[in-house]
C-alpha cells in the first residue's frame, strides 16, 4: 500500500498517460524552451497534472463537454474553491482544510481527497464533499467500478455488497454530508444543498431494491443491471464507461426532487457566485 504523498505521486507519474501529458506539452518546442513559453501542469483534485490549462482557466465560465477529463476536473477544482468562499462570506460557513486540533498536511489532504471523498471538513468538525455538475441539475454518485456486466447488483449486505460487485469511490466514501451545487432554471442564482451522504445512500438502497423486485426481473434478469433502471424516486443506475481510464462502472443520478424530499435532514443555503 502506498503511504506517502512522495510514493503516490510518483506512481501516478509512471504511466503512459501523463507522461504523454509531458511529451504533449513540449513536442512543438525544440531544443531547451525559454521558461516563458512552458505552460503550467497543474495538479487535480484526482492527482492529474494537466499541461493545457491554468489555474485560472480552470474556473472559467466554460461548459466541459468537449474538455479532457483531466481538465474538466480542473476546472471542477476551480468551482470547488468558489463554493468554499461564497459559504464562507455568505453565510459564515468555513470548510477549512482540517478538523479543529487536527491540521492535515498537503500530503494528506490529497491523498485523502482521492482515497475518501473529503474535501474539507464544515467549520472545523464534519467532513464534507463537494458536487457540482455542469450539465444536469442532480448529483452524481460512483456506485460501481469496476461493473462486472455479467453480475447481478444486489441491495447491499455486508457479506456480499451489492452482490460482490467492486464499490465504487462515492459508495466508500467517508464525508459525513454533501454540499451539492444546484443551479436554477437559467442558471443565474444557486443553492448548495447540505445532505447527509448516509441518506443519499439510502436512497440509492431503494433503488437497488426496487431492482431486485419480481416485476422488475422480466427487464433485468436476477438483477443483472445491462441498460439504465430508474427508481419509483427517480433514481437513476446506469451502467457507463469511465472516461478516463476506459474502465466499465456504474454511477447513479439522484436527482433534486429526491434529494429536498429527505426534508429536515437536508438545508439550503442561496448563494451568489459564477461558475
Amino acid at each position: 500500500m502506498i503511504r506517502t504523498f512522495k510514493e503516490w505521486l510518483e506512481a501516478k507519474l509512471d504511466t503512459d498517460e501523463y507522461r504523454g501529458d509531458i511529451e504533449k506539452a513540449t513536442a512543438s518546442n525544440t531544443g531547451t524552451p525559454p521558461v516563458t513559453q512552458q505552460k503550467p501542469l497543474v495538479m487535480t483534485k484526482r492527482g492529474g497534472l494537466v499541461g493545457d490549462v491554468t489555474p485560472d482557466a480552470a474556473s472559467s465560465g466554460l461548459g466541459t463537454t468537449s474538455m479532457d477529463y483531466n481538465t474538466r476536473v480542473a476546472r471542477g477544482k476551480g468551482v470547488e474553491e468558489k463554493i468554499k468562499q461564497a459559504m464562507k462570506d455568505q453565510h459564515g460557513v468555513e470548510i477549512r482544510d482540517s478538523k479543529v486540533g487536527e491540521e492535515r498536511t498537503l500530503d494528506r489532504r490529497v491523498i485523502d481527497d482521492v482515497d475518501e471523498g473529503i474535501d474539507g471538513y464544515w467549520n472545523g468538525r464534519d467532513s464534507v464533499q463537494i458536487k457540482y455538475r455542469d450539465t444536469g441539475k442532480d448529483l452524481l454518485f460512483e456506485l460501481i467500478k469496476p461493473h462486472k456486466a455479467e453480475m447481478p447488483i444486489l441491495p447491499h449486505s455486508d457479506d456480499k455488497p451489492l452482490g460482490g460487485q467492486s464499490l465504487g469511490r462515492d459508495y466508500i466514501s467517508k464525508a459525513t454530508y454533501y454540499l451539492v451545487l444546484l443551479p436554477n432554471a437559467t442558471r443565474t442564482a444557486y443553492t448548495v444543498l447540505k445532505v447527509k451522504t448516509k441518506w443519499v445512500k439510502g436512497l440509492i438502497s431503494k433503488a437497488l431494491s426496487e431492482l431486485a423486485e419480481p416485476r422488475n426481473m422480466r427487464n433485468y434478469p436476477n438483477g443483472v443491471l445491462y441498460r439504465p433502471f430508474v427508481s419509483q424516486m427517480g433514481v437513476t443506475l446506469n451502467p457507463t464507461v469511465d472516461q478516463r481510464s476506459g474502465t466499465p462502472k456504474v454511477v447513479a443520478f439522484v436527482p433534486v426532487t429526491a434529494l429536498k424530499s429527505l426534508g429536515d435532514v437536508s438545508k439550503e443555503y442561496p448563494v451568489q457566485l459564477q461558475v
